[in-house]
Parts: structure tokens; C-alpha cells; sequence
């Protein structure tokens, strides 16, 4: 119809044209608004909001035709509706996770479509749920803290229970754990009384010990005195009484290690081996207490380490694992306590150090997937990317498939943010992986970025999408749209130009623009305002004597009025005021002027380029010049050749003439350029003429361009 009414106002005022070019236009304006109709309810299918909101944009463009605003409104409409579903169904999915993490984002989720069916409902039932399970992990704490029948274990399940009052049976759990307490406070108490009690009866025993060993000593010593054998009896005797009674006196302060050395060094005196096995066992007995002592004051590390020095000493190595036992479920509760509290890398960090405790080390790689989910539901994408990637590396889980989740969700969010090119990349770069819909993302995101250019009014960047967008949805008829507009856009500019007197500028607009409504006229009649502009200019710069710059504008008007004489007028103006030989720009203009018979070159051209040769003899090679010569000697010619045009040579022919009227035959000596030498060897006989001895030099067309003589005497 468009090609119709275009031939129909080729022939304007014929028969019915102008009616008919006018229907034409009518129809293909219906045939173009049913087609655009047709394929936006085309597009209002399935559950894809983009889809919907396409249909929208595409129906207002008919704004009026048939129910186009009706149905824009509704895909709008449907759009929305589908965007809240998706976000529903998200939320949803959430719950699954069962954790107080997944709830509240769940609920966080729901609470961005209030409103929406039953979301409110739902947002309040995932904080209930979420405020459920993090109950269930402190009053789980807590419990741990029971495993260990310790004052500073209840206490501290005492606090923990105390924080979740009424749930379940924490209140009933908390006083428990008080009458437990003062049961073994009661003990304690009692067992001390009871140890004061022996270890007071044991000072007594040992302070009565030690007076009757101080007796035998006395006696012992007074008779050894006595004795003609003393130095045996000092090492037999005497010596190993004093270590005997040292070693008491070290039981006495507590000095057991001591003691135990000085025992075993006794090797059986008296009851020393007995004694020795008695202060092993209370060094034991002490150690243990203290041990025992470290696990009720909580010094669970430090109390597993000195069971462990006790070695097989009564339930020692069974205690020892108890107090590590105690210390990994506390660092362990530790560690799901800072997991609830969201600090995920502490909580990593904590059940790293565990080890191989319990599942602690898959639970190191189940909080840093917590995170990289806390971090994702907050929008720090590049964040959980991070997290999901080192995840990947020990192939936990779905961790491979949730990187590319995560950049597809980035990547989406840039799209809805209008960061096309970012977008652009990031489904691109998941398009080569073959990820989901990524590939037709990245056509679309070119599109909307397309689209986004063209109403921005850069039609170049718009149109070079399109092209490369091939048939995607309408970026055929978009190309052909943005070509329009860039013809008229580059109109309008070139019509700025023209009338700001730009005529070059408009001139270059108007002839990439062709056919393009009267751009032809407009090129012609820029090009004449141009003309006459540049050679108004240029005839004003021969007045002022600027040659080079008149010379550029003449050239450039061929043949415009006077442009070709003012040319030469310009050019011989610059030669005048440029005569210098090696000038090979004036060298140009001469030979031009000189075959354009230009009056005045050819005399300028003579002088600056004749050729002349310069000579003179004498007697030596490098000798001085000399005038005259004897017969019978030898002597040298030399001459010089200068001037030409630059860069220019010339053949030179020489002629001798003999005092006797004789001379040569003209020769040729060869070819020469400005500032070339040569010399020749001569010898004048003793027999020949007084006289004038002269050399001549030619060109090829016998002109003398120089000669030299001297006299034979």
C-alpha cells in the first residue's frame, strides 16, 4: 500500500491519484496497526511477565485501535500478576529449608507482595517458624550443657533456659538444673570437710613420724661417732638418714616430684620403697583433685590435659575424654549459637577448629551455604557467587548449579535495574555454559538496550543492535525506523548548518543523505553558497598576500569563475616571494606556470635554475690556481658544476681549444648535479704553441654553460 500511494503521487492531479494515494496510506496504516495487534495478543501467553509487559508497551503504540488500551491495561495487569506468583512460589520454595534463616527470608519475601492471596498469612507464620527454630537451638544448647554433671555447666544452662521462658519445658529444666546445684554444692562441701579432716590427722601421724625418726637419728649418729668405722658408716648410714628425713620433710611441703626422686635414690633403705609407692599414689591422688577441680571451675581444656598426664591412674584416661567431650559440645553449641545470631564466618570458624567432632566439618560447609543464602536473599550477589564458588571447589552439594543460579538472578536484577550491558555480559557469559534461557536473555537485554538508545535519540548505537539482532521480534521494522531517523535527524542538522553558513558541513550531511527528500537541491545550492564563500575568501587572501592559503581555496573551486587564472595569479605571487633554488614548492609552480606561458615565469624559472660550470687550472692536484703554464709540463683542470632545478643533473660535454687555433672534438663527460666536481691530467708539449689554452663545457643542446683558460707560455 506504502509503494502504492508513493506511485499514485508521482502523478499528483491525475485522474483520482491524490485520492487514492491518500486511501493507500489509510490502509497500510490499518494493515500496520492489525499487525502490530495481532502479535502482542500473540505474545499473551504463559507466565512470563516480560512477555505481558511487552504486549502492553506494543498495544499503547496503537493507542485507539480497536480494544489495544483495554488490553494494554489488562497485560499490565497479568504482568503484575505473574511477577507476584513467581515471587509467591520463591518464598514458598524458602520454607522447605526448615531452618530460622530460610523462614525469615521466606517471610521477608512474602512481605514484599502484601496483600497478594495469602502472603500476610504466610509472612507470619514463617517469623512464628523462625522464631520456633531458634528456639529449639538454644533450648538444644542448653540441653548439651547437661551432659556434663558440673556447677558451671548448669549455670550455664541455668542462663540459656532462662532466655526461652515458657518454652516447652525450660522453666522446669532451669530449676532443675538449681536443686542439682545445691546437691552438689552440698557435696562438695562435705567432701571438704571430710579431706580437711584426714589431711589434718595425716600432719599429726606424719609430725609424730618425724620426732622419733629425729631420736634415731640423734642415737644413730652418737654411736656411729663412737665407732672406729665412721666413713662406712656415713655412706651405709648416716648419709642415706639425712635423704631418708629430707624426703619426708618434701612429703611434708607438698614437694612430691622431689620427694620421689630422693626415695628412689635411697634403693630400699629402711621403708623407703614403701614410702616411695605412698607419695607416688598421693602425688596422683593431689594431681587428680586438681584435675577434678579444673572440670568444675569449666577449665575443660586444661583439665582433659592434666587427666591425660595422669596416665592410667584411676579413672584418669576415662575423665580425660569426658572433659574434651565437655569442651567440643560447648564449642559445639558455641558454634550453633553464633550461627543463629548470623555471624556465619564465626560460626565456620568454630566448627572448623572442632575437627572431626561430632559433624562439625560438614557443618563448616552447611553454614558458609547458609550464608551464601543470606547473602543472596540481601542482594550482595557477587558475595554469594564468592561463597557458592569455593563451595563448588569441595563439590558440596548443589553449589556448582547454585553459581549459576546467582548470576543469572545478578544478571536479571541488572536487566530490571536498565544496566543493559551488564546484563548483556552476564547472560552472555552463562549463554556459552548453556545455562536455562540465557541465550534469548541476552537478546533481549541487547533489545531493551537498543530500545533504551533510540528513545535517547542515539540512533547510530540503536540501529547497529538492531541490525545485529537480526529478526528478532520487530528489530527488522526497528531498523528501517532508526535509519529514518538518522536521515532525519542528519537533515535537520545539515539545514542548522546551512543556515549558520557551515556550507562545508552541510554539503558533507546532504551528500550522504542521497535522495533523501530535496537533499539533492540542498546539496546544490549549499555547494554554490559554498563557492562563492570560498572564493570571496580566497581572492581576499591574494589581496593580503597570503598565497598558500588563496592557492588551497582556487585549487579547490576548479573552475569557478576566475579560480583557474586567480590560481596561477596566486601561484606566481608565491614564486616572487619565494625564490630560492632548493624551494621545491616554488620549483612546482614554476614548471606549471612556465607551461601555462605564464608572462614573467619563464625568466624567474632561468635564473633560478640556469646551469653553470666553474673552472680553473692548476699546477699540482692540490695546488694553488694559476693563470699561465710553461710548455713541457704537466697541469690540471678542474671545474665545478652548480645550479638546476632541485634535485635536478645535467650531461655535460667539454671541448679543448689549442694557442695553435686547433681544438677537440666536443666529448661527453657525463652526468652532474649541483655541487658535483671533476678535474682532468694534462700535458703541453715543449714543442707547441704560445698561447690561449681554453676548455669549453656544454649541454645537449651546445649552450656554453661555462669555460676556463690560461695562458702557454
Amino acid at each position: 500500500y506504502e509503494a502504492a500511494s508513493r506511485a499514485f503521487k508521482t502523478i499528483a492531479g491525475w485522474r483520482d491519484s491524490d485520492e487514492l494515494a491518500e486511501r493507500c496510506l489509510k490502509k497500510a496504516e490499518e494493515c500496520r496497526r492489525d499487525k502490530v495487534y495481532n502479535a502482542a495478543k500473540a505474545r499473551m501467553r504463559g507466565t512470563d511477565p516480560l512477555e505481558y509487559e511487552a504486549a502492553s508497551r506494543a498495544f499503547k503504540t496503537i493507542a485507539g485501535w480497536k480494544d489495544s488500551e483495554q488490553l494494554a491495561d489488562k497485560c499490565l495487569e497479568l504482568a503484575e500478576g505473574c511477577r507476584k506468583d513467581a515471587v509467591y512460589n520463591s518464598a514458598k520454595a524458602r520454607m522447605k529449608g526448615n531452618n530460622e534463616v530460610d523462614y525469615k527470608a521466606a517471610a521477608k519475601i512474602f512481605e514484599s507482595i502484601a496483600g497478594w492471596k495469602d502472603a500476610d498469612e504466610m509472612a507470619r507464620q514463617c517469623l512464628e517458624l523462625a522464631e520456633g527454630c531458634r528456639k529449639d537451638i538454644v533450648y538444644a544448647s542448653a540441653i548439651a550443657q547437661l551432659k556434663n554433671n558440673s556447677v558451671p555447666n548448669y549455670e550455664e544452662a541455668i542462663k540459656i533456659f532462662e532466655t526461652i521462658p515458657g518454652w516447652k519445658d525450660a522453666d522446669e529444666q532451669a530449676d532443675s538444673c538449681r536443686n542439682i546445684i545445691a546437691q552438689i554444692r552440698a557435696r562438695e562441701e562435705a567432701a571438704r570437710l571430710e579431706a580437711e579432716r584426714k589431711a589434718r590427722e595425716a600432719r599429726q601421724a606424719a609430725e609424730r613420724e618425724r620426732r622419733r625418726k629425729k631420736i634415731t637419728a640423734i642415737l644413730v649418729t652418737s654411736a656411729i661417732v663412737l665407732s672406729t668405722t665412721g666413713t662406712l658408716l656415713y655412706t651405709k648410714v648416716i648419709r642415706p638418714t639425712r635423704i631418708y628425713n629430707e624426703a619426708a620433710a618434701l612429703v611434708e611441703e607438698g614437694k612430691y616430684e622431689e620427694a620421689i626422686a630422693s626415695y628412689d635414690a635411697l634403693g630400699g633403705f629402711k621403708d623407703s620403697e614403701e614410702l616411695l609407692q605412698e607419695t607416688v599414689e598421693t602425688k596422683n591422688a593431689t594431681d587428680y583433685a586438681k584435675a577434678e577441680d579444673l572440670f568444675q571451675q569449666g577449665k575443660y581444656e586444661e583439665a582433659a590435659s592434666a587427666f591425660e598426664t595422669l596416665g592410667e591412674y584411676n579413672d584418669s584416661q576415662s575423665r580425660a575424654a569426658e572433659a574434651e567431650e565437655t569442651k567440643n559440645s560447648l564449642d559445639y553449641a558455641n558454634a550453633e549459637l553464633l550461627l543463629e545470631s548470623g555471624d556465619y564466618d564465626g560460626a565456620a570458624a568454630a566448627f572448623a577448629a572442632l575437627g572431626d567432632y561430632s559433624d562439625s566439618a560438614e557443618r563448616v560447609n552447611k553454614t558458609q551455604y547458609a550464608k551464601a543464602e543470606h547473602l543472596l536473599a540481601g542482594g550482595d550477589y557477587d558475595g554469594a557467587i564468592n561463597v557458592f564458588n569455593e563451595l563448588s571447589s569441595k563439590k558440596y552439594s548443589d553449589s556448582a548449579d547454585r553459581v549459576k543460579a546467582t548470576q543469572y538472578a545478578k544478571a536479571e536484577k541488572q536487566y530490571k535495574d536498565g544496566d543493559y550491558d551488564a546484563a548483556i555480559k552476564g547472560f552472555s557469559a552463562l549463554s556459552k555454559k548453556g545455562y536455562s534461557d540465557s541465550a534469548d536473555r541476552v537478546k533481549q537485554a541487547r533489545y531493551a538496550k537498543a530500545n533504551k538508545l533510540y528513545k535517547n535519540k542515539d540512533y547510530q548505537g540503536a540501529l547497529k543492535i538492531y541490525k545485529a539482532l537480526g529478526t528478532y521480534k520487530d528489530s527488522a521494522e526497528k531498523v528501517k525506523k532508526a535509519e529514518n531517523a538518522i536521515k532525519a535527524a542528519d537533515y535537520a542538522e545539515a539545514q542548522k548548518l546551512y543556515k549558520n553558513k557551515d556550507y562545508a558541513g552541510a554539503i558533507k550531511i546532504y551528500k550522504s543523505l542521497g535522495t533523501y527528500k530535496d537533499s539533492a537541491d540542498l546539496l546544490t545550492k549549499a555547494t554554490e553558497k559554498k563557492n562563492a564563500q570560498d572564493y570571496s575568501k580566497a581572492k581576499g587572501l591574494l589581496e593580503k598576500k597570503d598565497y598558500t592559503a588563496a592557492i588551497k581555496l582556487f585549487q579547490s573551486l576548479g573552475s569557478y569563475k576566475k579560480s583557474e587564472s586567480l590560481l596561477k595569479d596566486a601561484k606566481f605571487g608565491y614564486v616572487q616571494t619565494h625564490q630560492k633554488r632548493t624551494n621545491t614548492t616554488t620549483y612546482k609552480y614554476l614548471k606549471q606556470l612556465v607551461k601555462a606561458e605564464y608572462k614573467g615565469a619563464q625568466e624567474i624559472y632561468d635564473k633560478l635554475y640556469k646551469w653553470k660550470v666553474t673552472v680553473y687550472y692548476t699546477q699540482y692536484y692540490s695546488g694553488s690556481k694559476v693563470k699561465s703554464i710553461s710548455r713541457g709540463t704537466y697541469f690540471y683542470t678542474h671545474y665545478k658544476v652548480s645550479g638546476g632545478p632541485p634535485g635536478g643533473s645535467i650531461t655535460l660535454y667539454k671541448k679543448v681549444f689549442y694557442p695553435d687555433g686547433t681544438s677537440d672534438k666536443k666529448v661527453k663527460i657525463g652526468k652532474f648535479k649541483d655541487g658535483d666536481s671533476g678535474y682532468y691530467y694534462n700535458y703541453y708539449s715543449y714543442y707547441g704553441k704560445k698561447g690561449t689554452y681554453t676548455v669549453k663545457f656544454y649541454n645537449k643542446d651546445k649552450t656554453v654553460l661555462g669555460k676556463g683558460s690560461v695562458k702557454i707560455k
